[in-house]
């Protein structure tokens, strides 16, 4: 009996030690990276043009933190999720303080679904087809601003961009420097 409880808790201290050991070095969250950003511009099916300056979730790691525990976002900025190849993605609000438009993005760069996600809602937002990038927006936005399905998504990290040339100078291309 002394040998059974012994080996148990021998078996118990060692768990401890291995759990601890991982919490340094498996931690869900990891230590915050610096946030790379690029500017984008809806432009709308009537012509307008909405500039947005957005955060860029490229690692797995940045696409689970996402905008969570953010108190604030300004009217302006934003964040994109990148997905390469495309794919049917799901998207929550789960620690997220702030309301959020999700805007989800074809392969043809054309925004194909909308939705409007509550602070702190476990509901999945599902992007119902394959997309190849979601944007996250303050909440009231794409309403404010009549942002709609077809509009286009001008940002130098989504492949299919026209060039700059193309377009006569007016609004077609996309560059970090284009105010």
């Amino acid at each position: 009996m002394r040998l059974i409880i012994a080996t148990l808790l021998l078996l118990g201290f060692m768990n401890c030690a291995i759990a601890q050991d991982g919490a340094k070095t498996n931690m869900p969250y990891p230590p915050e990276e610096k946030s790379e950003t690029t500017e984008m511009v809806i432009l709308g099916t009537n012509g307008k043009q909405h500039r947005f300056t957005i955060e860029i979730a490229r690692t797995e790691a940045q696409k689970a933190k996402g905008l969570m525990n953010r108190t604030e976002l300004g009217a302006d900025q934003g964040m994109i999720f990148l997905f390469d190849p495309p794919v049917e993605v799901g998207m929550w609000m789960k620690n997220t303080l702030i309301p959020l438009d999700m805007v989800f993005v074809n392969d043809k760069n054309r925004i194909f679904r909308l939705r409007e996600g509550k602070p702190m809602d476990l509901t999945i937002l599902r992007s119902m087809g394959k997309t190849t990038a979601v944007i996250e927006l303050p909440g009231g936005t794409v309403k404010k601003q009549n942002i709609r399905l077809g509009d286009r998504i001008l940002t130098p990290v989504l492949k299919n961009q026209p060039s700059a040339g193309g377009s006569g100078g007016q609004g077609g291309g996309m560059s970090p420097s284009h105010n």
